[in-house]
């Protein structure tokens, strides 16, 4: 069986998209700014979260994304 890289996009707390991948022996990189070629990368996922992009959250192509929450009724005028 091959193994390819897992693609996904790492969603900073300001809104701002980057594109990544894991591989399969755990590392994972993501593209800080692809016009120039600058990624950063880690070990693992988790250490690549826990030490540059705190409270960034990640994105899989292959899973649906979670529903919004419903909004609240608006009260009575």
């Amino acid at each position: 069986m091959t193994a390819y890289a897992r693609p996904f996009r790492l969603i900073q707390r300001n809104g701002v998209a980057l594109d990544g991948a894991v591989f399969p022996n755990g590392r994972a990189i993501v593209l800080d700014d692809p016009d120039w070629g600058i990624c950063s990368g880690a070990r693992t996922l988790d250490l690549l979260l826990a030490h540059g992009y705190h409270g960034a959250h990640i994105e899989w192509p292959d899973e649906a994304t979670p529903p919004a929450a419903p909004a609240a009724p608006e009260a009575p005028r």
